[in-house]
Parts: structure tokens; C-alpha cells; sequence
């Protein structure tokens, strides 16, 4: 099909991530060490970023607005402690083989840092360190700024943004409530060990989903009328007016995607769904989902009836309404922030997987079957 080899913003990540290799405290330390590694910075998960002096990093970011600002070990040894990542935690992002280190035959190796804890600053040595960065180095927000990276970077960029997340948010053991430490390299926390007289944590007993980052799933579906010319799209609350995008919601457990995307629909809408076609995946690091994208037909009754308040309204719109629109996304002609004033709908930009989905019905590249009851992939 068309999109076979679509990848969505915030895929791509192509970095060999050595997993095999993070509890090789050694090789880890020598490669971050090495002369030709590089260190991506976070500041309450903000990346850092060489901005040009003439450009205001609080006006709506372009594709000159910025690029991603690389370190060395050497200009951030201070901040980080390689044996017991007890200063600012660090992660071990992989090797990237696309750029050959020539004394080691090898990809570059990558990093990622935080510099604060949930508590703030994590060492007055941090808190130095970006104070006496230059004027052109900031750490800027990830929205909108990573959004105008190119697409591989942004992809290594929510790699480490979710991971880095990840271990704010696990200080602590859910199974007896005592701090967590960093492990193989910034990817796996484990209860501390017990004090004498404290009991053994069942979580150093034995694997447990807590000790590894997390990926939530959520789907997203584009849903299509019977007669597969018109598109049925919500607004929520907070969106402006004319923001109308697809029903989407977290999976739960012990339902398949197929039932979740069932359940979503008729929740948001009121609206039983037919045959149900994936499309994609994407990675959204804010803070760890995988967004999984559908299309799907109604079946029966196309009257909007929503069982929850999640949208402020939902309707259909005509294949040309939609066209329109997402020209007006694609080109920046119509967004979030400056919508058309002659169009009363925007979509998303195209780096998100709601704008993909809707295109590719648009585009006539989604073809149900007659199996519309039970859902397929094609």
C-alpha cells in the first residue's frame, strides 16, 4: 500500500542502541569518555540549542530558527557521575553508524543528560554550568522548537526526552516506597539495596514492569462515513473554534486495539465502527506514548451521540472541506496558532499521525474489504 514505508515524526531513530551492552559499565564509560562522543543537554527536559543571534527563540520556531547543540565530555564531566549517576542522570543513547569514527571503526557514540531533578537543580555545579553557557546556546522548549529539526534528530531528541522522563518519574519503588537507583546506563532503575532489618523489595526478586521505561499505547482513528465521503472529526474543549481532529484514547488493559478503538469511537461519538484498517505508529515522548493510527467505516447509524463529554462538538465534514484543510496544514497556510480565516476547519501539521491517517483516506489509499465486522491490516 502507499504508506508502507511512511514514517511518522518522532520515528526513525536509527541509532545501534547497544542494548546487550548497557550493563558493560566499562565499554559505556570509555565510550562516553572518548573524544568524538556527543552529549545532548536537557534543562527540565527542554533541549539545548545553538540559536543565532538575530533570531528571538520566543517567536513561532522555523527551520532556521535553531539546531540541536552537541557536547562533549570534556565541557560536561562536572555535571555527571559515571559509576553511580548520582549527579545529573544520563542515559546511553547508542551509536550512530551513519557517522564513522575513523581511530575506532565505529559509530559516534550519543548521550544524553538532565540537569535537573523534580526537586530543581541537581548540583550547584549545574546550576554554574547554565549560567555560563553563551548567549547563542539555550535551552529551548521541545514544543514547538524540536518540531523544526529535521525528522532523524527529532527522533533521537524524544528518544531521550521520554527515557529521560522516565527516570524523574521512577525515584521511587511502587513496591515499598524506598528511593530507586540508575542502572544500565540510564535504561533500567532498581529498588536501593535494603538496610540491615529493612525487608528484601519483591522488586529486586525478580523482573518487574516498574524497573524498565514505559510505553503507553494510544490509538488514533479517522473515521470514515458509509458511503466513504465524508470524515468524522471532533473539537475538544480547549482547542480553538476551528481545531477538529480524530477520537483517540489510551488503551486498557485486557482489551485488544481493535476493541479500544471500538470503545473510543462510541464513547466520543456515540457512532459503532465497521471494519477498522492500521495505518501507522508514531513515538510522542510527552511523555511516552506510541500512538497507533486507524481507519476505520461506521457501521449503522452515523448520528453523532456522544456517551462522554470529551468533545465540545464532533461532525462530519465533506472530502473537499478536508482536502482543503490539509493543504492549509501542509503548507503552514492554516494552523493551530493562525488558522484560514476563510476555512472553518484546520487540522494538524504534518508532524503528527492524526494528519497522515486523514490524508491517506483523503488521498483514496484506504480500501475496505467486505469484512467490515471484524477488522483488518492491509
Amino acid at each position: 500500500m502507499p504508506w508502507e514505508d511512511h514514517s511518522n515524526f518522532f520515528a526513525g531513530n536509527d541509532l545501534h542502541r547497544l542494548s546487550e551492552k548497557r550493563t558493560n559499565k566499562s565499554l559505556i564509560q570509555s565510550l562516553a569518555k572518548d573524544a568524538s562522543s556527543r552529549f545532548i543537554l536537557f534543562n527540565d527536559l527542554n533541549p539545548l540549542m545553538e540559536v543565532p543571534a538575530d533570531v528571538d527563540p520566543k517567536l513561532i520556531p522555523t527551520k532556521s530558527s535553531g539546531q540541536l547543540a552537541y557536547l562533549k565530555y570534556e565541557d560536561i564531566a562536572s555535571l555527571i557521575d559515571l559509576d553511580t549517576n548520582a549527579q545529573s542522570q544520563w542515559v546511553f543513547l547508542g551509536l550512530d553508524e551513519t557517522d564513522q569514527v575513523a581511530e575506532t571503526g565505529q559509530g559516534r557514540a550519543n548521550f544524553a543528560i538532565e540537569l535537573q531533578t523534580l526537586d530543581g537543580p541537581s548540583s550547584t555545579t549545574a546550576a554554574s554550568f547554565i549560567s555560563s553557557l553563551p548567549p547563542t546556546s539555550k535551552f529551548l522548549s521541545v514544543r514547538p522548537h524540536t518540531f523544526r529539526l529535521d525528522a532523524r534528530t527529532a527522533a533521537i531528541v524524544g528518544t531521550a526526552r521520554a527515557v529521560l522522563e522516565w527516570n524523574q518519574k521512577a525515584r521511587f519503588c511502587p513496591s515499598c516506597g524506598r528511593s530507586t537507583v540508575s542502572e544500565e546506563s540510564g535504561w533500567k532503575r532498581i529498588c536501593r539495596k535494603e538496610v540491615e532489618g529493612e525487608k528484601v523489595c519483591v522488586a529486586r526478586k525478580s523482573t518487574q514492569s516498574f524497573t524498565h521505561p514505559r510505553t503507553d499505547n494510544s490509538i488514533i482513528v479517522a473515521i470514515v462515513s458509509a458511503d466513504g465521503q465524508r470524515l468524522l472529526l471532533g473539537r475538544k474543549h480547549r482547542a480553538p473554534p476551528k481545531f477538529f481532529s480524530c477520537v483517540a484514547g489510551f488503551q486498557e488493559p485486557g482489551e485488544t486495539l481493535e476493541e479500544c478503538v471500538r470503545r473510543e469511537a462510541k464513547e466520543e461519538t456515540g457512532v459503532d465502527l465497521g471494519q477498522i484498517v492500521y495505518h501507522s505508529s508514531q513515538p510522542w515522548p510527552f511523555p511516552s506514548q506510541l500512538m497507533l493510527g486507524f481507519v476505520a467505516n461506521v457501521r449503522g447509524s452515523e448520528t453523532v451521540r456522544p456517551e462522554e463529554d470529551e468533545f465540545a462538538e464532533a461532525r462530519w465534514f465533506t472530502k473537499e472541506e478536508i482536502l482543503t484543510a490539509l493543504d492549509g496544514a501542509a503548507s503552514g497556510k492554516s494552523s493551530f496558532a493562525n488558522p484560514d480565516p476563510k476555512s472553518d476547519l484546520v487540522l494538524a501539521p504534518p508532524w503528527a499521525v492524526a494528519h497522515h491517517i486523514i490524508k491517506a483516506w483523503a488521498h483514496n489509499e484506504v480500501v475496505f474489504t467486505e469484512r467490515s465486522s471484524e477488522g483488518s491490516r492491509i
